[in-house]
């Protein structure tokens, strides 16, 4: 009578709901300018061009900032939600699930172009958020 669901899908399902519920306002400042940024133009692996040790200050000046970001965000927009606005499917939490997916995003390639030694990599991500730092609180 029950279809057996795929029980990791529910959990995505459920935490992109929990997500999609939070700002009540697509004012927030913080997540637009996080939307507004555009990832590296070149995302193709460079050649080696900076050993681990040389590339790690800017891999965690990268992490730190996406870290701070999602942070914000979180408690800005996802953590003061109310059940209601979770089942809510006009709420207008999408900025703030797209942008904390942005930061993700930008996470996975700051560990990609670390693992791959591309100091360009790591530099362009710099470049696309470093601007956004007046905004850490």
């Amino acid at each position: 009578m029950f279809a057996v669901v795929n029980t990791p899908h529910i959990k995505k399902v459920l935490i992109a709901t929990l997500l999609l519920a939070g700002c009540a306002s697509n004012d927030n400042p913080v997540v637009s300018e996080v939307n507004a940024i555009s990832f590296p133009a070149n995302l193709e692996a460079a050649s080696n061009n900076g050993d681990a040790a040389s590339l790690q200050p800017l891999y965690r000046d990268n992490k730190r900032i996406i870290d701070q970001f999602s942070n914000q965000i979180r408690k800005a927009c996802i953590d003061p939600i109310s059940q209601a606005e979770v089942l809510n499917i006009r709420s207008q939490a999408r900025p703030a699930f797209n942008a904390l997916t942005k930061l993700e995003q930008f996470g996975e390639l700051n560990e990609m172009f670390l693992k791959q030694q591309n100091r360009d990599g790591l530099a362009q991500i710099n470049t696309a958020l470093k601007p956004l730092t007046a905004h850490l609180s």
